[in-house]
């Protein structure tokens, strides 16, 4: 089941939850992946706007999420998996963007923070921090042939990442076969 919800607010966000869990009987796993990305501007440009907003979606969104899935999961009493996403960004910083590595940084230290939290109700969290994709919001910095060339220097297989190949990742931290998984990034 696929609902919409605001991720800055909570009593929306458990209102969506809820919602599935009513048409489904429960709730097994849950993505946090609600996120946002800016042009590339130094530090000594950045608005408070931008940092409040980008902390409040990529950090805030995912900390409300993993509360609100991490209840009903705990209540249910049989476990569960929580999916965030991360980025690379948030272990290996990149110019003119620190409001974005910082609140990707801040999901790598949610995600083991409530590992170790939840792990005696045996619900997991575990974080995806994938590098470049091609997504919609890494298109502008894609067609940038100075970023383009840059990104695709710091990446190993020299090439941009597909949505197909996190949503494998995902499905995996999701299964059975990830059961002893809780904590990684």
């Amino acid at each position: 089941v696929a609902t919409k919800a605001d991720v800055r607010d909570y009593d929306g966000l458990k209102s969506a939850l809820d919602a599935g869990v009513a048409q489904l009987g429960r709730l097994d796993i849950v993505s946090a992946n609600a996120g946002i990305s800016t042009a590339m501007a130094p530090a000594q440009d950045l608005s408070e706007e931008l940092w409040v907003d980008m902390v409040d979606v990529n950090l805030t969104g995912v900390m409300l999420t993993n509360r609100a899935a991490g209840r009903q999961m705990i209540e249910q009493g049989e476990g569960g998996a929580i999916i965030n996403i991360a980025s690379i960004a948030g272990k290996h910083p990149a110019p003119a963007s620190p409001e974005y590595c910082v609140s990707k940084a801040g999901v790598w230290m949610l995600t083991k923070s409530l590992a170790l939290e939840f792990a005696s109700h045996q619900v997991r969290v575990n974080a995806i921090g994938p590098g470049f994709i091609e997504t919609p919001m890494t298109e502008d910095f894609r067609a940038d042939e100075q970023i383009r060339q840059r990104w695709l220097a710091m990446t190993p297989l020299g090439r941009f990442g597909l949505p197909e190949e996190v949503a494998h990742a995902a499905l995996f931290l999701a299964s059975d076969e990830a059961s002893f998984y809780s904590g990684q990034i």
